[in-house]
């Protein structure tokens, strides 16, 4: 099972330690470890050869996992919103006592919460067992925005609607929401003037096009309103037995005589709510209301941000940062650069990006390469978070130049886990930049060269990252089974870049290859072989 646990690579620190704690029928488990690592720590738990899985709250999420106890230690952790330890929800630490006992594997299950005091004890059993469970909230949006630009799930399902799902005018756009969940939580004056300043957003930015307003929109409206009119109208006429009842000496349905507003108690709260003047929302500039009877249409930005699945802000952050290097690379901007680290830094700038937190030792290296490198900085993070943003640009970087898993967390910190998760996001939004160039066509018209030049930069640096290698091996780490460890290798020892090149080595090089450490004869062979089935393929 140890053995399992290592990559192709030199294991990094937190891989070895893993190794060495298994072989004692203990294992860990925690996002610093990689997908594969993580299902070898689970499917030997479920197998019985681990004892105990000392884990973060993630393994608690979704994860089939059964224990006979479980032991919850701290329920406390770090807010960055808060910026302090905060206590965990009792509804996540539920969930992870709830994994004791499951049906079908154990009679009974046993979970433990653990106090440091006589105090701690009482604040524990108050607020976990006999406290309620958090409310469940909507994530349509974020409720704590202020503006439109704070709001980036609201502004990625309202282009969706617009985009892909074929409602396309303001008033439907409006009755949709009022079916969501979002609805029931937040006022409806409130949720129009969102609706309003997302919708004035997405025009600005050139996600969607107001196409005016439409007379048959116009028409449906008001058949709409005729029809709730007449389906409520009965609320408006006395009743029968009403009427009848007035006629009875002595009795008012409301009694003359006591106005409604005596029977009520003094009021506490405000003497006016529930208006737009009232809320705290600001939106992003000062605009109009949207009519009811106005359309909208995707633009060619629009509808592939939404294809991506990306944040509009992100698409928005990424065409300027494209409009910035087409500057440069034609020849327009005398100052700035485009680099591989370009590339990273624009994309790292983007909200779809999970930055990483620099340690205290990590601040003097961030702060150089901002300096170093800004004529090379294609954006700006708009969230104050730009050493956290830089730090994952150059831990990727590092990646890209073939540094060792153990030399990234060594240097930065940094787990397998944790890169290989801003590894996949980098890959996924540099093919999101490479798409969005590719389709903008006001962007190509400015210099066809240069839109070649760096449409084909991008694409070098979306493949270096994918394989996590420097450009000269890009043709060896494209073979099937080769990675980059044994492409260095290949490349180092025989001088082939390509896998046309793999496929004409002769004995003597693949001698020469299968008496370097960790290759075989059988293993030479199978990498030619695959080599040659790739040059058939692209002839």
């Amino acid at each position: 099972m140890a053995d399992a646990l290592s990559t192709g690579e030199n294991g990094s620190v937190t891989v070895k330690a893993l190794e060495n704690a298994v072989r004692g029928g203990v294992g860990f488990h925690h996002a610093g470890l990689t997908s594969s690592q993580r299902k070898v720590i689970e499917g030997s738990f479920r197998s019985g050869n681990l004892l105990c899985i000392v884990a973060t709250p993630t393994l608690a999420q979704g994860v089939n996992l059964p224990a006979s106890r479980v032991v919850v230690r701290d329920t406390r952790r770090w807010s960055t919103v808060a910026a302090r330890s905060m206590p965990l929800p009792v509804m996540e630490v539920r969930q992870m006592m709830g994994r004791a006992g499951r049906p079908g594997f154990d009679e009974f299950g046993e979970s433990f919460l653990v106090s440091k005091s006589k105090q701690d004890e009482a604040s524990l059993i108050d607020f976990y067992f006999k406290g309620e469970t958090e409310d469940i909230t909507s994530k349509l949006a974020n409720p704590g925005a202020q503006n439109a630009e704070e709001d980036g799930a609201l502004l990625a399902h309202i282009l969706s609607i617009v985009a892909t799902a074929g409602i396309n005018d303001r008033d439907a756009i409006s009755r949709f929401l009022s079916k969501t969940f979002l609805a029931s939580q937040m006022e409806s004056e409130t949720l129009e003037m969102r609706t309003d300043d997302v919708l004035h957003w997405l025009c600005e930015n050139g996600m969607i096009d107001r196409a005016g307003e439409s007379k048959q929109v116009e028409k449906r409206i008001k058949e709409m309103k005729t029809t709730e009119v007449e389906e409520e109208s009965w609320q408006d006429e006395m009743p029968s037995w009403a009427n009848s009842a007035t006629a009875i000496p002595g009795l008012d349905l409301i009694p003359k005589e006591e106005p409604l507003t005596r029977r009520l108690a003094p009021r506490r709260g405000p003497a006016i709510f529930g208006f737009k003047k009232a809320s705290m929302y600001e939106p992003s500039e000062s605009f109009l209301p949207e009519p009811s009877a106005m359309t909208y249409s995707p633009t060619p930005l629009g509808s592939r941000v939404s294809r991506l699945y990306l944040n509009p802000i992100s698409g928005r952050i990424i065409q300027d940062g494209l409009r910035k290097a087409m500057g440069i690379v034609s020849g327009e901007d005398k100052v700035g650069q485009v680099s591989p680290l370009s590339l990273l830094h624009l994309a790292s700038c983007t909200p779809d990006f999970l930055p990483l937190w620099p340690r205290k030792n990590d601040y003097d290296f961030i702060q150089e390469a901002l300096h170093g490198h800004e004529r090379e900085l294609l954006s700006t993070p708009v969230d104050l978070e730009e050493e956290r943003r830089m730090k994952g640009t150059l831990v990727v970087h590092s990646w890209m130049d073939e540094d060792s898993l153990e030399t990234i967390e060594n240097d930065w910190g940094v787990q397998a886990g944790d890169l290989r998760s801003r590894v996949e996001l980098l890959e996924w939004l540099l093919y999101a930049m490479r798409r969005i160039l590719s389709e903008d066509e006001g962007l190509a018209r400015i210099d066809r060269g240069a839109h070649k030049t760096l449409f084909e930069s991008i694409d070098e640096v979306h493949r270096r990252v994918r394989y996590g290698c420097k450009a000269d091996i890009l043709g060896l780490v494209a073979i099937k089974g080769v990675g980059r460890v044994r492409a260095r290798e290949m490349s180092d020892t025989l001088g082939v870049a390509s896998a046309s090149d793999v496929s004409l080595i002769t004995e003597r090089d693949r001698s020469r290859l299968s008496d370097l450490r960790g290759w075989s004869p059988i293993l030479v062979d199978k990498l030619v072989d695959s080599a040659s089935k790739s040059v058939r393929r692209s002839r």
